[in-house]
């Protein structure tokens, strides 16, 4: 057969074309420039019949439909006349085989087979499929000749796990089948404990799409050098992950502090507190991330865009369905960070005591001296027969935080302030 397959795929589908003999010549043009396999088989003056193998990535559920898509799509690109006659995933062979990575060969010698796959499986070149180590290894001439941009055969070997075995009792319904049977036990179960007041509504949601979400996020990984969207999509997915962890990290700063009425503006943080506040918010950005991943991995996966009558609702639901987790959960953490603030504040009204820490703010419990100089001030009157809350200002400011009267706002080293262990300690002035 004509062709070369990628270096990265699940299933083989042969598909039964039927070209007319004007479009033949525009045909094989079309085949020669695609990652496909074809060869002729018959011909009459009229048309032509071609056997085309298409490479497919993922579950074997659906493949054939997926490659019968992706051939449309690219014959009408191309703009020739080629019908589809017969369709059908070839079966693997009787003979059980195992998949071995093809790497780079390492200098260090009696290293396990495990440990080197686990160290160096991002390097891999490819993979060989043989039914043992010694068939693999005498496959790497023709796999360095199919793939020159591998290297040359002396400098590659071949590394594989015993238990990755592919045999033809493999049923194609089987993991989804298992899939769903794992999701219903599980959503059953978190119903009942739900039902019997052991468990919140959010967390059996967030339980019960957790191991979808993983195992599609996993396969977005082993899938990256397969295509250009499953490259740069994780990439973009990652990489805004930092800025918005930073971003709900203020946002939390800002609710938190106007709970208050200080605004995080106001408020002198430094590095560290930052990163606290990032580090408090990463969580719910990586729960977003995960579920994205998931649901991207999920879709192609499972050839759900080719198995639809309408692929654009599809990607749409998943796209509104990413929206409304991430926004979800950046609004639980926000109404979390309300509520920590209130309850602060709250508690220092009712009960005093020591400072408390949050998102790496914590104020400090001080008593105010003003002197006999009169005071510039910004708010209500000094308090300094009680202790208040100090909390470091930007630009000069200091925020005196009272329990009663609110904030007032003084120019920095315009009063003394004498720090205290509580808001229940009497200060010297009074004492």
């Amino acid at each position: 057969m004509e062709g070369e397959f990628p270096r990265h795929y699940d299933h083989e589908v042969r598909l039964g074309v039927r070209v007319p003999q004007p479009q033949a010549a525009a045909f094989l043009a079309l085949v020669r420039g695609r990652p496909w396999r074809f060869r002729e088989v018959g011909a009459t003056p009229e048309h032509r019949d071609y056997d085309v193998h298409v490479p497919v990535s993922g579950a074997a559920l659906g493949s054939t439909v997926a490659a019968a898509v992706g051939f449309r799509k690219a014959r009408d690109r191309s703009g020739v006349d080629a019908r589809i006659i017969t369709s059908a995933r070839l079966r693997p062979r009787q003979a059980r085989t195992q998949t071995y990575l093809v790497l780079p060969r390492v200098q260090a010698k009696k290293v396990p087979a495990v440990l080197l796959l686990a160290l160096t499986w991002w390097r891999a070149r490819g993979r060989v499929h043989a039914q043992s180590l010694a068939e693999a290894r005498s496959l790497l001439p023709e796999f360095a000749a199919r793939h020159p941009e591998a290297g040359p055969a002396d400098s590659l070997t071949v590394v594989g796990l015993p238990d990755r075995v592919h045999s033809s009792d493999h049923h194609p319904v089987l993991g989804a089948v298992v899939l769903g049977a794992f999701l219903l036990v599980c959503g059953v179960l978190l119903f009942v404990a739900w039902r019997a007041g052991e468990a919140t509504l959010t967390t059996m949601f967030t339980v019960w799409i957790a191991v979808p979400c993983l195992y599609g996020a996993w396969q977005v990984v082993i899938r990256i050098p397969e295509s250009l969207a499953n490259t740069w999509f994780p990439l973009v997915i990652t990489v805004l992950a930092i800025p918005a962890a930073l971003a709900l990290g203020d946002f939390s700063l800002t609710v938190y502090l106007d709970a208050f009425g200080i605004g995080a503006n106001e408020v002198a943080l430094s590095g560290i507190s930052r990163f606290a506040a990032t580090t408090e918010s990463a969580p719910r950005v990586i729960q977003a991330v995960v579920v994205s991943l998931g649901l991207f991995g999920l879709v192609r996966h499972f050839h759900l865009l080719s198995l639809g009558v309408a692929p654009f609702l599809i990607g749409l639901m998943a796209v509104l369905l990413v929206l409304v987790h991430v926004l979800g959960a950046l609004t639980d953490q926000l109404r979390e960070d309300t509520a920590g603030g209130e309850a602060h504040v709250e508690a220092y009204r009712t009960e005093g005591g020591e400072a408390r820490f949050h998102s790496g703010v914590e104020p400090t419990v001080v008593c105010v001296d003003p002197g006999e100089a009169p005071v510039i001030r910004v708010g209500p009157p000094l308090t300094t027969d009680r202790p208040v809350l100090y909390f470091k200002g930007a630009k000069d400011v200091d925020l005196l935080w009272d329990r009663d009267e609110g904030v007032t706002r003084v120019p920095r080293f315009s009063v003394t302030l004498t720090p205290v262990d509580t808001l229940d300690d009497p200060c010297p002035a009074t004492g």
